[in-house]
């Protein structure tokens, strides 16, 4: 059963994914306990998770306000998630036989997904693909923070982001497809793995910086740096 806490991390969390609490705006606990239906203290807590997660700022005698959401940060976060599911995805070699059933059905019906342009279907199997594999890697606080970097992505951008280009929806399932091929290669070379990992992740970054005009949750690119 969902804590007064969870519940009110849950709905914030939702408002600021939605753009329904608005970049800047300052977050007023009471209004917002009043709103979501709990007492102060649930929401001073999700307010602080909030802020772990790099959605809001909290100021001593000011309060909380919502994040300005960049370019850079969403580029930021898969640069570092391109280093860490590398390693994450080397250490999952291991347990190949345990997990190479289940990437391939996610493989299949991610191309399924692209060929209807269902994008948020796609979003989901992407996800299970990836979390399939993380799944039998034994280092917790490397998976821990995988997950907490995919949970701030999905509120820097829709989940459903490669409707806005599903060139790199086709590209990424042509690059499943050499993961599976590696992890499934007894003989692999663990370098090569960790390297074609990494480098997945690295070209969704390079794809939205090509975004320019185009949005994603508010967020214009490519970044001036």
């Amino acid at each position: 059963m969902e804590t007064k806490q969870e519940h009110a991390y849950r709905v914030l969390r939702e408002q600021i994914a939605q753009g329904v609490l608005l970049p800047g705006q300052r977050l007023i606990v009471n209004r917002l306990a009043n709103e979501i239906g709990t007492s102060a203290v649930p929401v001073r807590e999700a307010l602080l998770r909030l802020e772990a997660e790099g959605l809001v700022t909290i100021t001593p005698h000011v309060g909380a306000v919502v994040i300005h959401i960049t370019g850079q940060m969403i580029e930021m976060t898969l640069e570092s998630l391109a280093v860490l599911e590398g390693y994450a995805t080397r250490l999952a070699a291991e347990r190949a036989g345990a997990i190479l059933p289940a990437l391939e059905r996610h493989h299949d019906a991610m191309k399924v997904a692209a060929t209807k342009e269902d994008w948020g279907r796609f979003s989901f199997e992407n996800r299970e693909f990836h979390f399939t594999i993380y799944g039998v890697v034994e280092n917790t606080v490397l998976t821990k923070t995988i997950r907490e970097l995919w949970s701030q992505l999905d509120t820097y951008l829709s989940a459903s982001a490669f409707y806005l280009m599903p060139d790199r929806a086709m590209t990424s399932v042509s690059e499943h497809a050499r993961l599976i091929e590696l992890i499934g290669d007894p003989s692999r070379d663990l370098d090569e793995l960790e390297s074609v990992a990494r480098a997945h992740k690295f070209n969704t970054a390079k794809r939205l910086h090509t975004l320019k005009d185009d949005v994603v949750s508010g967020v214009r690119f490519p970044v001036e740096r």
